[in-house]
């Protein structure tokens, strides 16, 4: 046991400053959430939450799009959800679920100290700067739906599998009564799981197959385990939904929609694999490259007859961990060749699988020699600072983006109360506030009233149509 009663002052300090990093944590991602304003696809789906009189309506505009356009159901209704309620309890919840996803990678990474306060920064430090395209899968409201509340549901249920396996060697069997409410809590929250995101539930099954095999198999030289209800009920969960989502008219109807590919067969196959290893190098090399180097420091530092050895890997519970969490992140990334365009985005499910890994490689790296001791904490008391130049910059300009969208939105909202629903002239956005943190540049209004952003923010306001000028043509204009 790690506790004992001369550590009590000590434990109760370092959990209060663990709990005090994670309010840190909170604030400093609700205000970025508090500076995003809506775009793009949220004004579009806004518009049609607005028809919405209640929360079953929400359910049966749900089950339209499941029928004509897309199948992931649980994210697109936790959104259209969001969308119905005042904006801050999106804010405060998607922040909530930025703080739960660092815990869930912290959870997964094991032997660590209890409130491993360092473990907990570099996971941190991993999400704000290593999440593909971070304005896009963690700020942007539709996107935030998606892939963070997605991916934290996935490793919510993947995680909460993985540590009932760990305790179900040496806990009784339930009653029947406990076995059959325990199979189907684990089977509807695998349906959950499997129903969020194509390549990312994937991803989730394969990392629970894999824990299931590993426990069945037992210890070397001992009898395989007996599976139990609940085992058997939360990956066929997840497959379920799976299948569901996969499987949805809308997604086939969709797929119609899509540009012809240049190549066709083997040689188109090979194309998307191309793609999608551009993808990762333009995007992830850095993370792919840490997990390399933290994994042939471990193997360095480790015992030389278990060296680079895959059977003594795999009986160490810790090395598991990594070596499927990363390959978990290989299959969820490269999962996409079978589909023929997605966007960087897609990707985030598996560099999260990969921060996991990473993370508990690094819990890995022994701290008995003072040089591994201070190269950690040195690369995490960089990684601070570096934030700290990071978030203010970038926060500064977030701040101008939402002063300016609010202005906007103000002109709209000005005419519409006067009773102008015809075509309303806005600004555009001044250049030179781009950031990391928001994706308005790349989806910002233009001057032709028939583009798509136009039009998205145009069904919302309720006007006949939006006209967007340069900034010195609209003052020029102003009474």
């Amino acid at each position: 046991m790690w506790y004992n009663p001369g550590m009590k002052r000590h434990t109760i300090n370092i959990s209060y400053v663990f709990l005090g990093f994670l309010g840190i944590s909170f604030l400093l991602i609700l205000a970025a959430n508090l500076l995003t304003p809506y775009l793009s696809d949220d004004f579009s789906y806004g518009a049609a939450v607005h028809e919405a009189r209640s929360i079953p309506e929400l359910f049966r505009q749900e089950a339209r799009q499941y029928m004509t356009w897309n199948g992931r159901s649980v994210v697109h209704l936790l959104l259209r959800i969001s969308l119905f309620l005042p904006n801050v309890f999106f804010k405060l919840a998607n922040s909530a679920c930025f703080v739960l996803l660092s815990l869930l990678i912290y959870r997964n990474a094991e032997g660590h100290r209890p409130y491993d306060i360092g473990l907990l920064v570099g996971i941190t430090l991993l999400l704000w700067f290593g999440s593909i395209t971070f304005s896009e899968t963690i700020l942007w409201q539709t996107g935030a739906c998606n892939y963070l509340w997605g991916t934290t549901i996935i490793l919510g249920f993947v995680t909460l599998f993985r540590e009932r396996l760990k305790n179900a060697a040496a806990s009784p069997d339930a009653s029947p009564g406990r076995a059959l409410w325990s199979a189907v809590g684990f089977c509807l929250f695998g349906l959950l799981a499997g129903w969020c995101n194509e390549n990312t539930s994937g991803g989730g099954l394969l990392l629970t197959l894999g824990a299931l095999y590993f426990y069945r198999s037992g210890e070397p030289g001992s009898p395989k385990r007996a599976l139990r209800p609940w085992m058997i009920a939360g990956p066929a969960g997840q497959l379920l939904g799976l299948v569901i989502m996969v499987l949805s008219p809308g997604a086939r109807d969709r797929a119609a929609y899509q540009e012809p590919e240049q190549f066709s067969g083997l040689v188109g196959l090979f194309a998307r694999f191309q793609k999608i290893t551009l993808v990762l190098q333009e995007t992830a090399f850095l993370w792919i490259a840490l997990f390399v180097f933290l994994f042939i420091l471990v193997m360095e530092t480790g015992k030389p007859e278990a060296r680079y050895k895959l059977q003594a890997m795999l009986q160490n519970r810790s090395m598991r961990t990594a070596l499927g969490f990363g390959l978990a992140a290989l299959a969820t990334s490269y999962s996409l060749v079978l589909t023929a365009m997605t966007q960087p985005r897609a990707h985030f499910g598996a560099l999260v699988f990969l921060f996991v890994a990473i993370a508990q490689l690094f819990v890995l790296v022994p701290e008995q020699e003072g040089l591994l001791r201070a190269a950690k904490r040195s690369v995490l008391a960089i990684g601070v600072v570096f934030f700290f130049f990071f978030y203010m910059s970038n926060m500064t300009n977030l701040g101008r983006i939402y002063r300016e969208c609010r202005e906007r939105t103000s002109v709209i909202e000005a005419q519409v109360a006067a009773g102008n629903t015809g075509e309303v002239m806005v600004a555009q956005l001044r250049p030179g506030f781009e950031t990391v943190l928001s994706d308005a540049y790349h989806v910002e209004l233009t001057e032709d009233p028939a583009y798509w952003t136009n039009v998205a923010m145009a069904q919302y306001y309720g006007v006949d149509g939006i006209i967007a000028l340069p900034r010195e043509e609209w003052e020029a204009l102003q009474p």
